[in-house]
């Protein structure tokens, strides 16, 4: 059986689809984006979900801070600046904040109005 390492970590198993379990593979702005294959049983196979990841820049702000929780009043967890670019996790994001991933892979969430969507 082989083994192949994506984008986040996770291993896709056996991609000559006779044990399937990632076979849907999509590429969605240099991000894999990866949704589960129906055994022969019918049934999902058991495998960590692959959130979908955007690329977003850092836009009318010099310096932006990216918070713990989705509030205005959340600890900073540390601070970006303007161009920087960050992977928008879209599925965990709420209304007014971006769940994001920084180039130095800090996780948090910034204020939507501040980012960019490519």
């Amino acid at each position: 059986m082989s083994k192949h390492k994506n984008y986040r970590g996770y291993y896709n198993h056996n991609r000559n689809n006779t044990n399937p379990v990632f076979n849907n593979v999509e590429k969605q702005n240099d991000v894999i984006v990866e949704e589960p294959v129906i055994n022969d049983a019918e049934t999902i196979v058991d495998e960590p979900q692959v959130a979908v990841f955007k690329l977003g820049v850092v836009s009318n702000c010099q310096r932006l801070n990216v918070r713990e929780n989705p509030t205005a009043n959340a600890k900073v967890v540390c601070v970006i600046e303007l161009d920087d670019e960050v992977e928008v996790d879209k599925q965990n994001s709420t209304d007014d904040f971006y769940k994001v991933v920084t180039a130095d892979g800090t996780d948090g969430f910034c204020m939507k109005k501040f980012i960019t969507l490519q």
